[in-house]
């Protein structure tokens, strides 16, 4: 059969069901179904666990193989011949979750204590959410629901801790991961397919524009440069989302579930004392006997691209990507900082390589014995960026420092705005965890915004830039009412930081007023709050 997004839950149940089981290694669909499998192995980015996971969804829930259910026992037969005690889907449903046995000896004590109390009730809440599904349900409502959220936190409140929200165990939301999966299912029928057919690899998987972390990794993924600054209003979790998506690529990169490792990325935080030394290379002071000598050594960046210029000589385009995340890229003295490396920022690989200022040294690196000479130095006749290393910075462009960018190194990058208001609702349902709450909270900063960049606010010189991002909310207390929240808020972060924004300029009060009404009045749709009448006279 073929499978389209409009194919439904009930249609894939008889295919599963009329499966040949005397001879499912040549059985068209159990192919088909295979293939799917593989190219989900083979793309690196999603375990095909979660792709198990979805079949249980759209089969009805995880159960025992000895169950009479023809298509469960079915696909068990092709796929799951090898599961402790024939419970497939157990072992599906955990692994998703990122607490399979194996995976459930790296977390804490009292992480797993936490587990073993919701696990029943956790199984229960799954297997009536699938019956609830209509068996006329379709691949396309099922992304409609991955989307928007697939599992209701009324109904299902323990599910949806689980599978709605980034964990310690899933920093991605597995609602996202399973919408990811369901572009895999689109193919056309099989004829006479061999045992090993080719792999087709998806051209296009989606993802979600409006939640920052997931259109930030998008941006990197899709970067030709390699060469990638993220810039916009403070508090819009640029910083965050970066450290958020890089760590996820290097846990999968490791194999590992671990929720902080740096081997593939490293992370430095720009300032006025940064200089050359620290990012390329300098001469270090080390002991010798009783002597003190200085030595040629790596600096971060360096030192970095080393480990990728290694990965690649052996590996080739296999190689792992290495990650080098610079915060605050605007606040030290840029030129000081990169030096010749301007030119390996455009021009990347071994045929590009250059002379660093100490190139006439030999260069010591640290090994088991301590601080020696590198007998092989992969940069002996000059450095080069490797085609797997990935630079990415994140600044405000408010900062006053900015001017540091001159034209030369802008074309070098990719420069990506994150705009408040675009992330402004899905990043305080992630932080809040409560859809109401987060709702109406950003529609109240959404108001404030427009505010900001609006009419009165271009008076001032404001736009966009001077948003107030979801970051400055993250402090916000369930137990307390809306208004006490945002009374604090208000005056601890906002109203200090609008302050400082017009620091200099005449007639303030009333912008600021118009600013804080916005915030506080629930008046969703209200032209009046959403153009404050400030005029010129109160400028004066």
């Amino acid at each position: 059969m073929k499978i389209t997004m409009d194919t439904t839950f009930q249609e894939i149940r008889d295919a599963f069901a009329n499966i040949n089981t005397d001879d499912i290694e040549h059985d068209e669909f159990a192919q088909q179904i295979d293939n799917i499998r593989n190219n989900i192995k083979n793309d690196g980015n999603i375990d095909k666990q979660y792709f198990d996971f979805l079949i249980a969804i759209i089969l009805g829930g995880f159960m025992s193989s000895s169950e009479n259910r023809l298509y469960i026992k079915k696909y068990n037969s092709k796929f799951f011949s090898g599961a402790p005690d024939g419970n497939s889907w157990r072992a599906a449903f955990l692994g998703a979750m990122g607490l399979s046995s194996k995976n459930k000896k790296k977390i804490s004590d009292v992480a797993k204590k936490i587990f073993d109390k919701e696990k029943n009730e956790l199984k229960k809440e799954f297997a009536n959410f699938c019956k609830e599904l209509p068996s006329n349900c379709t691949l396309t409502q099922l992304t409609q629901a991955c989307s928007t959220g697939l599992f209701d936190q009324n109904s299902y409140p323990i599910l949806y801790k689980y599978c709605d929200n980034p964990t310690s165990q899933n920093s991605t939301p597995l609602r996202i991961k399973i919408n990811n999966i369901i572009p895999y299912f689109i193919s056309q029928p099989l004829t006479a397919v061999p045992a090993q057919a080719p792999i087709q690899q998806p051209q296009v998987k989606p993802y979600d524009p409006n939640e920052v972390t997931q259109y930030i990794g998008h941006c990197i993924k899709n970067s030709r440069k390699k060469n990638i600054i993220f810039t916009g209003a403070p508090g819009t979790g640029k910083t965050y989302s970066v450290e958020k998506y890089v760590n996820e690529q290097n846990s999968e990169q490791l194999d590992s579930i671990c929720s902080y490792s740096s081997r593939y990325f490293k992370f430095v935080q720009f300032h006025g004392s940064y200089d050359y030394t620290d990012f390329v290379e300098g001469l270090r002071p080390i002991e010798r006997g009783d002597q003190m000598v200085f030595v040629r050594m790596d600096g971060t960046f360096k030192a970095l691209c080393r480990e990728a210029a290694e990965a690649e000589k052996e590996n080739g385009k296999k190689a792992s990507t290495y990650y080098f995340v610079i915060d605050e890229i605007n606040r030290a003295e840029l030129s000081k900082v990169f030096g010749e490396l301007m030119y390996c920022f455009e021009k990347r690989g071994s045929e590009h390589k250059v002379q660093t200022q100490y190139h006439n040294l030999p260069t010591y690196g640290e090994t088991k014995n301590g601080i020696e000479k590198l007998n092989n130095d992969i940069f002996k006749d000059g450095f080069y960026v490797p085609e797997n290393v990935v630079i990415i910075g994140t600044m405000n462009d408010i900062d006053r420092n900015v001017e540091t960018f001159d034209f030369a190194l802008r074309r070098r990058f990719d420069w990506i705005p994150i705009k408040a208001n675009d992330f402004m609702e899905t990043s305080l349902r992630s932080m809040l965890n409560d859809e109401k709450v987060s709702k109406d909270l950003a529609q109240r900063a959404i108001r404030m915004n427009e505010v900001i960049s609006g009419e009165s606010g271009k008076r001032f010189g404001l736009n966009e830039d001077y948003h107030i991002g979801p970051a400055y909310f993250k402090d916000y207390d369930k137990a307390k009412s809306m208004g006490k929240n945002l009374d604090d808020i208000w005056k601890r972060n906002i109203e200090p930081i609008l302050k400082e924004y017009l620091r200099g300029k005449n007639g303030v009060d009333k912008f600021i007023n118009d600013c804080h009404k916005a915030l506080m009045n629930d008046q969703s749709g209200d032209k009046d709050t959403n153009e404050p009448q400030t005029t010129a006279e109160d400028e004066e």
